[in-house]
């Protein structure tokens, strides 16, 4: 397995758990998504709404967390899901570091990044066909409670959106969902900490720097 020979020297502290993705909900609903897709006149943003596949498995994020957290893979108080190439740009830098909580969060909320300063009172089929992007799916932290009732509102949210024959990634959905009218129909029950980008460097992988902590050139024993 690659990811099994790339863990080698961290095999101490890694845990591979492996998982058939039909069995999460978001790969159930790759034939209404692509029904959404082949609309005629459905704006065509490769891949987000050309591969249905896509669609699903940046869904899928939400439903693999929510899963770790039911199975109690790890005992954990938080949990977060990192996209594999968020950290690239220390790919050459050769240091090993360890991800904490993010300064200031509040165990109540999830943390996510902020990518662009949009309104929340734009129409969710302007979002979901213009593509817009406001928040960041790259990474994302909470408590498991709070993960879980998350997956629920989000859930909710693309069948919600999937009957008004509308879909697009997962900035997507959490936008329309977290837009006024979003909110109105969708009454969702855990508020986002969004973390606003400052000084240089790529605001996409914001949030992940305010978490990261670089330790010594070697990795703790566990």
């Amino acid at each position: 397995m690659l990811m099994e020979t790339i863990r080698t020297e961290q095999a101490n502290i890694t845990v591979i758990h492996l998982l058939n993705r039909t069995e999460l909900w978001p790969f159930q609903l790759i034939s209404e998504i692509k029904t959404v897709y082949d609309q005629p006149g459905y704006p065509k943003y490769s891949p987000n709404t050309v591969m249905p596949e896509y669609a699903a498995a940046q869904h899928a994020k939400y439903a693999a967390v929510a899963d770790t957290v039911r199975k109690e893979i790890f005992v954990n108080p938080y949990y977060a899901w990192l996209d594999i190439g968020y950290f690239r740009e220390m790919v050459q830098r050769n240091v090993y570091f360890v991800l904490t909580k993010p300064p200031g969060f509040d165990s109540e909320r999830i943390a996510f990044n902020l990518i662009n300063k949009l309104p929340l009172n734009k129409d969710p089929v302007t979002i979901f066909r213009d593509n817009m992007v406001w928040i960041g799916g790259g990474l994302f932290v909470g408590s498991g409670k709070v993960l879980l009732q998350f997956e629920q509102s989000y859930h909710n949210a693309v069948l919600y959106f999937l009957e008004k024959k509308l879909m697009n990634t997962d900035q997507q959905v959490i936008y329309a969902l977290y837009s006024d009218k979003g909110r109105k129909a969708l009454k969702p029950d855990v508020k986002l900490q969004i973390y606003s980008p400052k000084g240089p460097g790529n605001p996409w992988f914001y949030l992940g720097y305010q978490c990261l902590k670089e330790i010594s050139d070697s990795l703790p024993e566990t």
